[in-house]
């Protein structure tokens, strides 16, 4: 009797130990592969402040009058200096857009998701849409394209938001805006 509990408690002993080092290196595993998906960053990136969750990028409309203005990020480095996460390509600051108009880019966002939302010049909201991108890991770009169907407004300008709400507060982060003509 003693004998079968001796071996009883060697073998449990060997299938909790076992049990325990695959769990271990499955999390391991997984807690690298997390790490690399969100070493994405630049080395000029991650010695910003990192308690700011909002990495809002802003396009300022060229007036003709200084040719220096380009696209910026919050921090006020040019949007080329560092690899936006939501990159429009169908539609540039300034152009004129018709209903339905195209939205397209690409966009490294999580659960694939953001939101596009057209504005007339006083504010109002002219059509806000869920958009989704066809990227197949989480830390690669995925493609998107989406027609955006909207009442032409009575101002001649408005903007063009696309942003991916936070998953821990909901609020918007890595937005970018463009202004656009509606006449």
């Amino acid at each position: 009797m003693n004998k079968f509990l001796l071996v009883l408690v060697i073998i449990l002993s060997i299938i909790v130990v076992g049990g325990g080092g695959y769990i271990l290196g499955r999390y391991h595993e997984q807690k690298k592969s997390n790490d690399s998906a969100y070493k994405t960053t630049t080395s000029s990136e991650t010695a910003k402040d990192q308690s700011s969750t909002d990495s809002t990028a802003t396009v300022k409309k060229n007036t003709g009058t200084d040719s220096s203005q380009v696209a910026t990020d919050s921090s006020g480095n040019a949007a080329g200096a560092t690899e936006q996460n939501i990159q429009l390509t169908s539609i540039q600051d300034g152009d004129l857009v018709k209903s339905p108009a195209l939205v397209g880019g690409k966009a490294r966002v999580f659960e694939n998701t953001l939101i596009a939302v057209l504005k007339d010049a006083n504010g109002t909201v002219l059509k806000q849409q869920t958009i989704t991108t066809n990227a197949t890991e989480p830390s690669q770009f995925g493609d998107f394209t989406e027609q955006l169907v909207f009442t032409t407004p009575q101002t001649d300008t408005g903007t063009l938001e696309l942003y991916e709400e936070s998953p821990a507060t909901g609020a918007p982060t890595n937005k970018i805006t463009i202004g656009v003509k509606f006449k």
